[in-house]
């Protein structure tokens, strides 16, 4: 298993957007296609699934929590709730997104 560390949260001055980053730009590209007309709702659950994803493994990243290369939003919302107990609901939420990832491979 590939371990990621703070600095995959770095800035473009190292090299690296960061997990976090890339998160927000997934939700915003959320948001602009909703607001499209009409609006493009498969692509719309994909960026809100890479969203989690991406602020998970950010969350991940900046506890020095290791996770592997995978889009199995259980599989990385509980290496989430292994070292925060109180994400368990958001997590278990999120599981539910995993299958749009997969529909994207």
């Amino acid at each position: 298993m590939k371990q990621v560390r703070r600095d995959a949260l770095a800035g473009p001055s190292r090299g690296n957007a960061g997990m976090v980053r890339k998160a927000a730009r997934d939700l915003r590209a959320a948001e602009v296609l909703l607001a499209a007309n009409p609006p493009l709702l498969e692509e719309v659950v994909f960026h809100c699934q890479q969203t989690a994803e991406k602020a998970m493994k950010g969350f991940l990243a900046w506890n020095d929590r290791p996770f592997g290369k995978t889009h199995d939003l259980a599989v990385v919302g509980g290496h989430c709730v292994a070292q925060d107990q109180s994400l368990e609901p958001v997590c278990r939420r999120a599981e539910r997104r995993t299958d749009h990832a997969r529909a994207h491979d």
